[in-house]
């Protein structure tokens, strides 16, 4: 389990028969590779330029992993994974960004990022870009958290807010071509 904190040390926790102890501490985010023969985490690397990151969220393209480094001040990072390190694929802005969530809904993937000084986003993955573009934006104060959740065959987007009510969103498919 890692734990991060913004201009603080990120923590590598190991777990043992009582719990999680403290296991390693860094100040620049680093990756770890499972090493299957010692059976522990090794360092592979270290993440360019993601000096205070405050969250990072993994998903996959096509098998191939990505990561997002969120960032509160400064724009956050989308990166993908090249067999040996991460490169990045795109900057997005995200001031007062705390809570991103990629996620799969309908066969498409989406990113949504939310900020404490202005609209919430939702991004939508272009598979010709390989990249995220905005999509649409959301009326949430200082979120903390976003979560998927399918229920009767409907797809919902909770938003958790330090500032404001918990909202729902429902993922809805307008069909406008003319008939």
């Amino acid at each position: 389990m890692i734990d991060s904190s913004k201009a603080g040390l990120t923590m590598l926790y190991r777990c043992n028969s009582n719990g999680f102890y403290s296991y390693h501490a860094s100040r620049p985010p680093i990756v770890y590779k499972w090493n299957r023969v010692l059976r522990q985490f090794e360092i592979h690397g270290h993440l360019p330029d993601a000096i205070d990151v405050w969250m990072v969220k993994h998903f996959h393209v096509n098998g191939v992993l990505h990561i997002c480094l969120t960032r509160f001040i400064g724009d956050s990072r989308v990166m993908r994974w090249e067999g040996q390190q991460f490169v990045e694929v795109q900057a997005l802005l995200s001031r007062g960004s705390k809570a991103p969530l990629p996620f799969s809904v309908a066969g498409r993937l989406d990113l949504a990022k939310g900020s404490d000084y202005s609209f919430s986003r939702v991004y939508l993955w272009d598979s010709a870009s390989q990249r995220f573009q905005p999509f649409q934006e959301l009326n949430v104060r200082g979120p903390r958290a976003f979560s998927l959740l399918s229920v009767d065959s409907k797809d919902l987007l909770l938003a958790a807010s330090f500032k404001g009510n918990t909202l729902a969103y429902q993922h809805q498919v307008l069909d406008l071509s003319a008939k």
